[in-house]
């Protein structure tokens, strides 16, 4: 395992794939999550650009606005360091420098402990077509979830920002919920195939690593309905409020199967 940096309020652990703002996960993608940890790992000096995209983009050739959007994007997620200024700085025409002071820490986080009743995190769902639109679909579905389960009484759900700092990464289930303090994991994607899109969604129990939701109730999980397809504009936007309806019937569908699968789990 790697070493985790301190800066600020900031935890980066780059062997679990994480940045914690105040032990808040934050939402930064892997290209930026691995220009900050080259960076953070030798404070004060001098990176080159070349050596920068090499870190973030081994064994590609890229173009250097690619470096320059992802370090805009580092240091609009950062904000400003102590007395105002960048936690990283431009050397013009060569490269950039991590210009505060950083901890090192241990390995490995302490995981967090349990509430005491039943906890669970909406992962992302994945958009597996080759349709793009459907990444808008397939974040709504997730935020519908989290906001369904959490009007139900006696359930701890993880907010969105948290659950959506995990989005594109790939998947350590018990890392996770150790790292969120939850017992339960829902997980699924959207996928669109002839002329519909088909939901699949299933339950996963972080502490025994159970699955719920496959084998004889996958049905009760594989929700289908019509896609979007090309219409004139009204006619578009009459669709799209039918789906947005059709998808909220859908999260509440799956938060009350949620519900049931963590009662027959506990």
């Amino acid at each position: 395992m790697g070493l985790r940096f301190a800066f600020g309020p900031f935890v980066l652990d780059r062997a679990a794939g994480t940045l914690l703002r105040d032990d808040d996960p934050v939402a930064v993608g892997h290209r930026g999550l691995e220009l900050l940890a080259a960076l953070v790992g030798r404070p004060g000096e001098i990176l080159g650009k070349a050596e920068l995209m090499d870190a973030a983009w081994p064994g590609r050739a890229v173009e250097e606005g690619n470096l320059t959007v992802q370090i805009a994007r580092l240091r609009k997620l950062l904000g400003p360091a102590a007395g105002g200024g960048e936690w990283i700085s431009t050397v013009p025409r060569v490269g950039y420098r991590f210009t505060e002071a950083i901890n090192q820490l241990g390995a490995k986080r302490t995981a967090l402990p349990l509430p005491d009743k039943p906890s669970i995190s909406v992962l992302p769902f994945v958009n597996i077509s080759n349709d793009p639109e459907q990444d808008a679909f397939a974040d709504g579905l997730t935020q519908d979830l989290i906001t369904d389960l959490s009007r139900m009484p006696g359930l701890f759900v993880i907010a969105r920002n948290s659950a959506f700092a995990y989005k594109g990464k790939a998947i350590d289930v018990r890392g996770i919920a150790e790292e969120l303090g939850v017992r339960y994991l829902l997980e699924g994607s959207a996928r669109r195939a002839a002329g519909r899109v088909r939901i699949n969604a299933q339950l996963v129990d972080a502490v025994s690593g159970a699955h719920h939701g496959q084998n004889a109730s996958t049905a009760a999980w594989r929700i289908s309905l019509p896609s979007r397809t090309k219409s004139p504009a009204r006619s578009s936007r009459r669709c799209s409020a039918g789906c947005v309806h059709r998808r909220r019937a859908i999260g509440r569908a799956a938060s009350r199967l949620t519900i049931s699968a963590c009662g027959r789990a506990s």
